[in-house]
């Protein structure tokens, strides 16, 4: 890693816990000012002899009141907490079994991870209904009362179902898949895990890009054929093109054995380009979009082993003095 990229590393890891602890310090704000707001919240919505408006009470500071509280509740406590590790076991039985179900193909694993993102909201969801039924609150009267969040929400869930449609039609069309390698916005990477709302991929710097799903309407999906691996080398005008030919097509099928990840012998393709230094001469192998650049380093790497030993020279750039 250069010292430039190194600099760009350190400020941008600087700026994401900075983030982090603005986000950190405003939770916790936001959790004391609603906790000590509580009260008047939920008498807001429910009335003042509501359990809940009672328990968020100021006198619910009191240690005797909170004794009372869990007292008078400890079954309803058991039941929640039941529900909600009941509800958690099902999460993870779905995911074990999505995980085993998706292992023979890319193909697969895009679908149950779907599924499984789809198992999980819901799951989610399910919970909360549940709990609220397990501590006899009107799920109506609370949504009633929250009116003007729901319109709020209602407004997002727009876009979320953007995300979820663009997310099935990814899968059904077979746009891309798990494992496939795709370039969006400029950001190269591989697909690590398409959900129900959003898709992540990983660069090759490791960053994961989480981009919603209704956002992937342009891409290159480089996993679907073959790519190709392009080493171009340039020669004085000096140089015997015909011998330096002969050397390369010669070399070809041993290179493609050296050099991991090549599925067919290389291809010399002649002169590409005439530069002021010399004639640009490219060499080619078809290989997997995973390895393609390891399968370029490692053309280059032979290409000047061989022209070192065969004694041929790079062209080299003039420069004029005037």
């Amino acid at each position: 890693m250069t010292p430039e990229e190194e600099a760009v590393d350190t400020a941008d890891k600087a700026r994401k816990k900075r983030t982090r602890r603005i986000i950190y310090w405003s939770l916790i704000g936001l959790f004391i000012i609603l906790f000590f707001t509580a009260g008047t919240i939920f008498t807001a919505i429910f009335n003042e002899d509501h359990w809940m408006a009672r328990a968020f009470s100021h006198s619910f500071m009191e240690v005797g009141n909170i004794g009372d509280f869990f007292s008078d509740n400890i079954g309803t406590l058991i039941r929640t907490a039941s529900t909600i590790f009941f509800i958690i076991l099902i999460m993870k039985a779905a995911w074990i079994i999505t995980r085993i179900l998706g292992r023979k193909s890319n193909r697969r694993k895009t679908i149950f991870a779907l599924v499984y993102s789809f198992i999980k909201y819901t799951c989610i969801i399910v919970m909360f209904f549940i709990v609220l039924a397990v501590w006899n609150v009107d799920a109506g009267t609370l949504m009633v009362g929250a009116g003007i969040i729901g319109i709020v929400v209602a407004f997002g869930a727009q876009q979320l179902l953007g995300d979820i449609l663009a997310g099935l039609f990814i899968v059904f069309e077979n746009s891309f898949e798990v494992g496939d390698i795709i370039t969006f916005n400029g950001f190269r990477g591989e697909v690590e895990q398409i959900g129900i709302r959003t898709t992540k991929i990983r660069g090759v710097d490791g960053n994961v890009n989480v981009v919603n799903n209704s956002e992937l309407r342009s891409l290159i999906n480089m996993t679907q054929h073959k790519s190709v691996a392009v080493c171009d080398v340039t020669i004085g005008y000096g140089e015997k093109l015909n011998r330096v030919e002969e050397i390369i097509n010669a070399a070809l099928e041993e290179v493609g054995k050296k050099v991991e990840g090549v599925v067919d012998v290389p291809r010399y393709l002649g002169p590409a380009e005439f530069t002021p230094a010399g004639v640009v001469l490219r060499i080619i192998a078809d290989c997997d979009e995973a390895n393609r650049m390891a399968v370029t380093r490692g053309l280059n790497r032979e290409m000047k082993l061989l022209f070192d030993q065969n004694k041929i020279s790079f062209a080299v750039p003039n420069v004029q003095v005037v």
